[in-house]
């Protein structure tokens, strides 16, 4: 009898597990995206085929670039509407309202930072033609995620909500923060900040130099020391990404360009690795779409319309990060009574203040973010206290002084505008022109031509300071360290045919750098085209290669 209980048991755990695995498959099948097929969707003009390729990658053909758009939305929301979504979230400060209390850190930070706001702010001054752009991608996903109800990713089952409509602005707050996560110089400063907390301001500015043989400023060895706490809750604010499976910042790829004058064919060579951190799936989605004027093919990043990195009919193009220096903290000294800060002289600044309301699941009422601000950028202090929602909540972690962040997302965005125009661009000078559209991220963009010509733009605009460095943070009482507006972009690095001039920028990776120009050297004198593939040595006897300044500015 009990072998006959046992056995009875053991079935029917057996038909259990079998039914539980039946109904997780079914729920996973039934969210793919078709691959085959015709769709009635309201919304577009004329019809819009799309065509897969072993692959499985996208050929969208329209006959206007509203409905290729309005494909485009549909068909990657079709595969990736859980990344785009938790991207737009995290990016706006909005992960608490799905996710509840354990997110809230997170959109603390973010609601301060402000890329929401530049969002919206760069939205409202794109031209007319930009905007419907955005629309139309936007109304494509939408036009998804209806139909998708009831079959929606197994990841929203699980987290038990649905995704909200998509707005234009969505699209532009997830290229703010592909801005933010290429702009890392803050880590840096809070390096130097825990150095001088641990040796002290004058050995910390000597182990910090800003360049090879130039020393820290003077005034970096007169900043107060900062609370442990302060600083390590800093850091542990820009690891959130990666707690959410989301880039987080740091440095990435390279690339290299050969003029059809040193190739056998005559044919221009362009190689570009955006090797940004893993991430599953990855953050690249590969496409092409046909429309009126207007092929391209190559990569874009979910949530956001057009092609990023690709080809043309008659341009190739790619990026990698300039590491340029876009971000500054100050260190702020509060005045006695708490509603201002100082300032040279024995002068003072009043600190402007602005609420943002959190919706939280499963909380009763939004919790209320005051975001402060000094003209040396928002306050970081008040993202970093502990958020109950109780009485018991702290501001800040440290409130004897302040550390502002200062970046150049004040000024209005036109990355959308940016990418269009380096789509469509026929030719080196109008790809460079479009590059600087690429306001919030510096950007390395490289060109190669049909003709066999090749290119370099520097994109982003860049600080003027006075007399801060960028590598340490810097005093609010002392004159002369503030921003000082921006660097005219006409001023940004750039050159069309460079000839036989190796154009590399070294940073955390110097010798891979060397390494490229030395296969690069030998593929040319050898005229081997493989002599790139399988490489691994990461060292060899080189003298760098110095960035030429061609003076060949260009202004949008």
């Amino acid at each position: 009898m009990l072998r006959r209980t046992l056995l009875i048991t053991l079935l029917a755990v057996l038909v259990s597990g079998a039914v539980a695995a039946g109904w997780l498959y079914w729920l996973a099948i039934d969210a793919q995206p078709r691959f085959s097929g015709e769709l009635a969707l309201p919304g577009l003009q004329r019809p819009v085929q799309v065509r897969y390729g072993p692959h499985a990658i996208p050929t969208i053909e329209a006959d206007s670039l509203s409905d290729a758009m309005f494909a485009q939305g549909y068909v990657v929301a079709s595969e990736r509407l859980w990344q785009m979504d938790l991207i737009r979230r995290l990016a706006g400060g909005r992960l608490a309202e799905v996710f509840g209390q354990d997110a809230l850190k997170a959109d603390r930070f973010f609601r301060t930072i402000g890329l929401a706001a530049a969002a919206r702010h760069g939205y409202a001054e794109l031209d007319a033609r930009y905007r419907q752009i955005l629309e139309a991608y936007a109304a494509g996903v939408n036009a998804y995620r209806q139909q998708a109800e009831g079959r929606l990713p197994l990841e929203y089952r699980i987290a038990g909500f649905t995704p909200a409509p998509w707005r234009p602005e969505d699209s532009l707050v997830i290229g703010e923060y592909m801005a933010w996560i290429l702009s890392f110089n803050l880590r840096e400063e809070l390096t130097f900040l825990r150095l001088a907390r641990r040796l002290g301001n004058e050995r910390a500015r000597e182990l910090f130099p800003t360049d090879q043989g130039i020393p820290a400023p003077a005034p970096a060895a007169q900043l107060p020391v900062l609370s442990r706490a302060l600083i390590d809750e800093l850091e542990s604010m820009l690891a959130l990404p990666a707690q959410w499976g989301l880039l987080e910042p740091g440095p990435a790829s390279n690339g290299w360009a050969v003029t059809g004058e040193r190739t056998e064919l005559g044919q221009a060579l362009l190689a570009n690795d955006p090797h940004l951190a893993p991430s599953m799936p990855g953050l690249w989605y590969e496409l092409e779409i046909l429309a009126a004027d207007y092929h391209v093919a190559g990569v874009t990043l979910p949530g956001v319309p057009m092609v990023l990195i690709g080809h043309n009919e008659d341009l190739a193009w790619g990026f990698t990060t300039v590491m340029a220096d876009t971000q500054d903290l100050f260190v702020e000294r509060i005045t006695p009574d708490g509603t201002g800060v100082e300032r040279p002289g024995g002068g003072s600044e009043p600190i402007r203040e602005r609420t943002q309301r959190i919706e939280v699941r499963d909380w009763h009422k939004p919790f209320e973010q005051v975001i402060r601000a000094t003209s040396n950028g928002v306050i970081l202090n008040d993202s970093l206290g502990h958020a109950t929602g109780s009485p018991m909540d702290l501001p800040a972690v440290d409130t004897e002084h302040l550390l502002a962040l200062q970046w150049n997302i004040e000024i209005p965005g036109k990355a959308i505008e940016a990418v269009y125009r380096l789509n469509t661009a026929k030719t080196l000078d109008q790809a460079r022109r479009a590059a600087l559209g690429f306001r919030h991220a510096s950007q390395n963009l490289m060109l190669a031509h049909r003709d066999g010509g090749i290119g370099w733009q520097v994109s982003g605009i860049l600080p003027k300071r006075g007399r801060g460095s960028g590598t340490f943070p810097s005093p609010g009482w002392i004159s002369g360290f503030g921003w000082d507006g921006y660097v005219p972009q006409g001023r940004n690095p750039g050159i069309v045919h460079p000839g036989n001039f190796p154009t590399v920028y070294f940073d955390f990776s110097r010798r891979r750098g060397e390494r490229i120009i030395f296969r690069i050297l030998n593929l040319l004198s050898k005229s081997h085209p493989r002599l790139l593939e399988n490489d691994s040595v990461n060292a060899l006897p080189l003298k760098p290669w110095i960035i030429r300044e061609s003076g060949g500015g260009v202004h949008e």
